[in-house]
């Protein structure tokens, strides 16, 4: 039998709960590849917002732009993550970045959600800093047209769902890449907003990969002693480091999740065992 979801039962409560909550919704390149995987997040989302909450969406390309560099020609050149990122490749960037907006607010629009996404000029909600040259392994790194978020003020119209892409507005008025989780951070603490919740193509949270599942809780001590012991790599390092400057910053919580299942997002809100990694400051 194919899975539906949280029945109603399940998600009432929690429906009450949250109802009148801002929460910031960051979903990965990968994720949003496939039109069926929009279609099934984009509905989420939808349901979010008619339930009585606030999302907010931001979303990268990374994948989208890997693969528009190998077919144009373009190196891709990446230091510790992150994006080398010329004239050339920060144009492809954005077109990458527009053509996935405008997809994934086809998907809510075809939910019935108002969107306010890069169409109606959502590309210019976040503010930034060139990046200057860093030093990485002895040599100096010029990461090229990328901005180091500073800050958001996201101006969309009353019940539209804002879709904000990884650029920033740097201090000279261009547009540059910019990291999505550092977006999404900013945003959730430019709404002051309640909830972030990363969907990912992990499971959660996971002290080691022999751990039979993510671990379902957790604060900020905890996140902190999985970055600072190397338990937590790469990719999850970084949004946990992330996750702590948003509970810093006021955020009351955030979920860590695996985006690729269709319900996902509703499992981690509105059911009691949710699906994923809850951070919270102090224990919930």
């Amino acid at each position: 039998m194919q899975d539906q979801g949280p029945t109603l039962a399940q998600a009432g409560p929690w429906i009450a709960r949250h109802r009148g909550q801002r929460v910031v919704i960051k979903v990965g390149g990968a994720m949003l590849e496939q039109a069926s995987a929009r279609r099934a997040i984009a509905r989420q989302i939808r349901l979010v917002r008619e339930v009585g909450m606030h999302p907010i969406a931001v979303h990268g390309a990374g994948v989208q732009v890997d693969r528009l560099s190998a077919e144009r020609g373009l190196p891709v050149v990446k230091h510790g993550g992150r994006r080398v990122t010329s004239p050339d490749v920060r144009d492809l960037l954005i077109e990458a970045l527009t053509q996935l907006n405008e997809s994934f607010a086809a998907a809510i629009a075809e939910e019935g959600g108002e969107v306010y996404g890069m169409a109606q000029g959502s590309h210019h909600s976040v503010k930034g800093l060139r990046r200057p040259p860093v030093m990485i392994d002895g040599q100096s790194v010029d990461f090229g047209c990328v901005a180091d978020v500073k800050g958001a003020q996201i101006q969309a119209p009353e019940g539209a769902i804002p879709l904000i892409p990884s650029l920033a507005v740097d201090e000279n008025g261009e547009l540059c890449n910019a990291n999505a989780d550092g977006v999404a951070v900013q945003c959730a603490l430019a709404v002051q907003a309640d909830k972030l919740i990363f969907l990912t193509t992990a499971p959660g949270v996971m002290r080691s990969m022999d751990d039979d599942g993510p671990l379902s809780t957790m604060d900020e001590a905890e996140a902190q002693e999985l970055i600072d012991s190397g338990a937590a790599k790469g990719g999850m390092k970084a949004k946990l480091e992330e996750s702590l400057r948003a509970l810093a910053g006021g955020v009351r919580q955030v979920h860590i999740v695996d985006g690729r299942d269709p319900h996902t997002l509703l499992r981690e809100l509105f059911t009691d065992e949710g699906s994923g990694t809850l951070i919270s400051r102090g224990r919930p």
